[in-house]
């Protein structure tokens, strides 16, 4: 019985070594990439570098500059931010339609977007989320509503919103 609980034990820690080197990457984006790419890398539907995908747990840093008409599709658990010297300088500026940032997330997945200035959007952020973080970010002149999300457990903190018509709508 001793060797079967050791057994035991060991595979267990095993599991949790491995777990624990799987590690998320990080990207940065640059505006100079344009935006129908951009949006293909991060719905996955294109690799984002040297052939790999993004994937659960994958952190995307925009660096500062305006990236025009960019809709994202995000169906991943991942984050969408800012690089350490782009912070307040990132700027996604629609056509006043549309969606900047659509949550395709299903119930077991969270994203976090942090650090963003949207605007001229229909939507800035819409879609599906639970247990995730929109922080930071600043939404201006968006058309119908700035946030507009269903989900539960999420963390909507320190936003701005000028100028939008309804800044923010949980169902």
């Amino acid at each position: 019985m001793l060797k079967k609980s050791i057994f035991v034990f060991i595979v267990i820690l095993s599991i949790f070594i491995l777990i624990g080197s799987v590690s998320a990457a990080t990207y940065s984006i640059s505006n100079s990439t344009d935006s129908d790419t951009i949006s293909k890398m991060i719905s996955g539907k294109i690799p984002i570098k040297d052939s790999k995908f993004i994937k659960n747990g994958d952190v995307i840093k925009f660096r500062a500059g305006n990236y025009n008409n960019l809709k994202l599709i995000v169906n991943k658990r991942i984050t969408i931010t800012t690089t350490k010297n782009s912070k307040g300088k990132v700027r996604f500026i629609g056509k006043n339609k549309g969606i900047a940032i659509n949550l395709k997330n299903n119930k077991n997945k969270k994203a976090n977007i942090i650090g963003l200035k949207i605007s001229k959007y229909d939507y800035g952020i819409y879609g599906k989320l639970n247990s995730g973080k929109i922080s930071k970010n600043l939404f201006y002149k968006n058309l119908n509503k700035a946030i507009a999300i269903k989900g539960s457990k999420n963390s909507i903190t320190n936003n701005r919103f000028i100028k939008s018509i309804s800044g923010l709508n949980i169902i």
